[in-house]
């Protein structure tokens, strides 16, 4: 893969994240479920056709684990999302959504060598304030 294609996958990326709210809201009534169910087909089946294409196929082996994983957890994340946006204001259950990456650095200290540092209490306080001054 060149560096200008790479660029434009990351690119497309960006522009399809940043639609997500909106998107989601404009979907009208059509249950978070069901929206999900409809994105991780679609996804799934592209993600196939790509597979299939390179003679890849073989190389899918999920293990029970691995699959339960894979589906449940971005499942119940997206499903969680799409119902936040239909019933919060979609500026504000984006804020609170998209504070993942500070949970991330909160419970990483929970995993084996890690450590919860001064510094990593104090931003994750400075995150949390500054999402309770814009909602």
């Amino acid at each position: 893969m060149t560096t200008r294609t790479a660029t434009l996958i990351g690119f497309l990326a960006i522009l399809l994240w940043s639609t997500l709210a909106l998107f989601t809201a404009m979907s009208g009534r059509v249950p978070p479920f069901q929206l999900v169910g409809m994105t991780f087909v679609i996804g799934g089946l592209l993600i196939l056709a790509i597979t299939a294409a390179r003679g890849q196929l073989a190389r899918i082996r999920p293990t029970p684990a691995s699959f339960a994983l894979g589906l449940y957890g971005p499942f119940g994340d997206t499903a969680l999302y799409y119902a936040a946006v239909k019933t919060a204001p979609p500026a504000e259950a984006n804020l609170i959504h998209y504070l993942w990456p500070l949970l991330i650095v909160l419970f990483a200290a929970l995993l084996p060598g890690g450590k919860l540092k001064l510094r990593h209490l104090i931003g994750a306080l400075i995150g949390l304030a500054a999402t309770a001054l814009l909602i």
